[in-house]
């Protein structure tokens, strides 16, 4: 039986590290990692999502929106129940990505069944245009309760699911 060698630094040194059930080979002399791409993946964007103060309530829809082509977030806001705040994502586009902005407003309608709230997407024409996805709340000047907060949270997770899923497809694509 052959013993596994690192790639990087060629040492036999290799041992079986388990994350929050993840299971990978690491390097005991140089640090390389092997295992799952997409664990790995989720790895480098929390730790990208700490350095940014990106609030884990919105991580999921944040990645979402930021593995669009030209797609980037400038702020977001997991939601406070015990305030009242509501979640948030701010982002922006390149100019050539704007027409993938309708194709957000029509899946916002799509998964509005799926959704505990009726979701938005404001524009703003700040450093160019500016985009503000967030639930709509009749009165937005009212202190929401925690359970609409909570119910606004979980509405995140089902926005970056259908995201993920329909910015793969041929639709998302097409010319209008």
């Amino acid at each position: 039986m052959s013993r596994l060698q690192c790639d990087e630094c060629g040492c036999h040194a290799m041992a079986q590290r388990e994350v929050g059930g993840h299971v990978f080979i690491e390097c005991q002399v140089c640090g390389m990692q092997i295992g799952n791409d997409d664990f790995f993946d989720t790895i480098d964007f929390n730790a990208w999502a700490e350095r940014n103060k990106i609030e884990p309530a919105s991580r999921e829809c944040v990645r979402a929106l930021n593995s669009i082509e030209g797609f980037e977030t400038y702020s977001s806001c997991g939601g406070h129940p015990d305030e009242g705040l509501p979640p948030y994502v701010y982002f922006t586009t390149t100019t050539r990505a704007q027409r993938f902005i309708p194709r957000v407003v029509e899946l916002l309608e799509m998964i509005r069944r799926d959704t505990a709230c009726r979701w938005i997407l404001e524009v703003t024409a700040r450093k160019g245009l500016s985009f503000w996805l967030r639930p709509l709340f009749p009165l937005l000047s009212r202190h929401l309760s925690a359970d609409e907060v909570q119910r606004a949270r979980k509405d995140l997770r089902t926005i970056a699911a259908a995201l993920v899923k329909h910015s793969r497809l041929a639709w998302w694509y097409r010319n209008d």
